[in-house]
């Protein structure tokens, strides 16, 4: 397949954006968003220490036992407040210790407040050091008192956001979660290393911190992002990325909804070959479809987080499919999956957005009414009907007409693409 124009590139981080691995005992030169990092969490434990000394002076026999209020007393008693912004909402949030009384809180404040403090100490650590450090870790400093790697995600990010600043500014990042494959990206981290890459063996995608330099000497022609591992490691094993009719490409995976490194990653690409397509491969299911707008339109949940801003794709990412319109190509109505009722739900929520465009919001309208979804999967089953013979004919076992569906869906769509670039 011809090369799209002005497909090649090189991504260099700046000397500023590399972030040492190891920590070091230099005086460290802060940069001026690490200098606010800093600043802001030492106004957080310092304004939590004013607060509790205050409570405990006003009355040392009685502690913090029954006051109510910290800065924002009410009835003129003393307490302790934390007041965060939400990442989601943008709304402040005020965490109150002691809660209220007579309210059995499902996690109480005491619980939330130690919870926050010790995420803050784990950050400032590592700006402080020169060190990185993932979500992953400081889950593992205190897992009795997170209990949830999703509770250190939510503090992580709405510290962000509080602070205006993005993660790479606290020295945090992301437990690998993304895959890439390609035989044409050559990737060195800061340390050196170089990122294995290859055909058919996906890599661990890394924070956008430890990327050093991206570059293809021969040019990039079309990355394709797929929703699924299992689908990902089944391109990659029928050799999709050494197929002769497409060029040489790059193959992604968030695996599910996209981490902020695989949404980075992305972002990454695009602006490094801005000529290059990029397509999405997604379940026809409205869950396939909202992963599909994380892609283009960036996270919602994180809306009012600064590290997220940017990061959509926008007109630049193509959906391939799967489509609810072409479910009949793929197999007989009863072999279809049935809609669950959260199905429906997240259905109909996306269909009232003011932003959601009208061939997205045709698709959901058709599954609501077949009443039905299909996974990717449904490419990589049994033929039927015509497909069926026409296989037979053509002299092909029932694993390899399997195995051709899905790869020339792909190539096909792919092709196409290529083709509508040259007019």
């Amino acid at each position: 397949m011809p090369r799209p124009a002005d497909t090649s590139g090189t991504y260099r981080s700046e000397p500023g954006e590399q972030s040492a691995d190891e920590s070091s005992d230099e005086t460290l030169d802060l940069s001026d968003t690490e200098t606010k990092a800093v600043a802001f969490l030492e106004s957080l434990c310092q304004g939590f220490l004013q607060q509790t000394f205050d409570a405990v002076s006003a009355d040392p026999w009685r502690s913090l036992a029954l006051p109510q209020r910290g800065p924002g007393a009410r009835n003129g008693t003393l307490g302790i407040e934390l007041q965060l912004t939400n990442r989601s909402t943008g709304q402040p949030q005020i965490i109150s210790f002691p809660d209220e009384p007579g309210t059995q809180p499902s996690q109480p404040a005491l619980i939330r407040i130690a919870r926050i403090l010790c995420v803050a100490a784990v950050l400032y650590e590592a700006v402080i050091t020169n060190g990185i450090v993932t979500m992953r870790d400081v889950y593992y400093r205190n897992v009795p008192l997170f209990g949830q790697q999703r509770v250190v995600d939510n503090i992580v990010d709405d510290l962000v956001a509080t602070a205006g600043l993005k993660r790479e500014d606290f020295h945090v990042c992301a437990s690998a979660k993304g895959l890439v494959a390609s035989d044409c990206l050559f990737i060195t981290l800061t340390t050196g290393e170089a990122l294995p890459l290859s055909s058919t063996n996906a890599a661990l995608i890394p924070p956008r911190q430890r990327i050093a330099d991206i570059s293809a000497p021969n040019g990039v022609d079309w990355i394709l992002v797929v929703e699924k591992d299992a689908i990902m490691q089944s391109l990659c094993g029928l050799r999709l990325l050494e197929d002769e009719r497409l060029g040489s490409g790059v193959l992604i995976t968030g695996k599910g909804y996209p981490d902020l490194a695989t949404l980075q990653f992305l972002r990454l690409l695009a602006d490094t070959f801005p000529r290059t397509p990029i397509y999405a491969l997604v379940d026809a299911d409205p869950h396939g479809i909202d992963i599909l707008s994380v892609y283009t339109y960036g996270s919602r949940n994180n809306a009012h987080s600064a590290h997220h801003a940017g990061l959509g794709l926008g007109d630049r990412l193509r959906w391939m499919g799967l489509k609810a319109t072409d479910l009949w190509r793929f197999g007989a109505y009863d072999e279809l999956i049935e809609l669950g009722e959260k199905d429906v739900q997240l259905a109909q929520s996306m269909i009232a957005r003011a932003n959601l465009p009208p061939e997205w919001r045709r698709e959901l309208v058709h599954m609501l009414h077949l009443r039905r979804k299909a996974e990717i999967q449904i490419m990589s089953g049994p033929a039927v009907g015509r497909d069926e013979i026409a296989q037979s004919l053509a002299g092909l076992s029932s694993q390899q007409a399997r195995r051709s569906r899905l790869i020339e869906y792909v190539v096909g769509h792919l092709r196409e693409g290529a083709r509508q670039l040259r007019k």
